[in-house]
């Protein structure tokens, strides 16, 4: 017999699955198949992530990835392009609901909720993380009798001139 939490679950299990678009594929398949790159496609224009691709396609999502890395070996070059342009039409189904909330169209836009859902699905073009480089043979000790107002001071002294004799390397100098 069942308890009410499997009840209660699997009675959200369905209506999940309910409120999917299109049949859900009940086996996995293993091998590509061409019409998955309109689904791949279709699904994207609904503003489906990646998984979401792969599950309506029928496969894992770390199958998918495989089929659509350009570096993998097994890469299939008419998924790799299908699931561009899925990312592609889904990120600008994103864009157009962040347009219309931006402008007032949607009423109770939850703007954060919408800038970390735009973060993780589109990780390359909404990144939060800046990195800088540096090369120089910047060195210097601090001493235990500097106070870290004297030890800022030096650094910003010592990065000044590291810098003044870059720009005079690069203007020839």
């Amino acid at each position: 017999m069942e308890s009410l939490p499997q009840k209660l679950k699997a009675q959200n299990d369905r209506r999940f699955l309910d409120k999917l678009e299109g049949p859900i594929p009940r086996k996995t398949l293993s091998t590509f198949e061409p019409w998955m790159c309109e689904k791949i496609i279709e699904v994207g224009a609904q503003g489906g992530s990646l998984t979401r691709m792969a599950i309506m396609c029928g496969v894992t999502p770390s199958l998918l990835r495989t089929w659509s890395t350009k570096t993998d070996s097994k890469a299939i070059d008419a998924v790799v392009e299908a699931v561009e342009i899925g990312r592609a039409i889904s990120m600008l189904y994103f864009e157009e609901i962040g347009l219309q909330a931006s402008s007032g169209l949607i009423k109770n836009h939850a703007s954060s909720t919408y800038q970390f859902l735009m973060k993780n699905m589109f990780r390359d073009f909404y990144r939060d993380e800046q990195v800088t480089k540096h090369e120089g043979g910047i060195r210097h000790t601090i001493t235990p009798d500097m106070t870290p107002v004297l030890a800022a001071q030096k650094y910003r002294e010592m990065l000044a001139a590291e810098n003044d004799r870059a720009f005079d390397d690069f203007l020839g100098d």
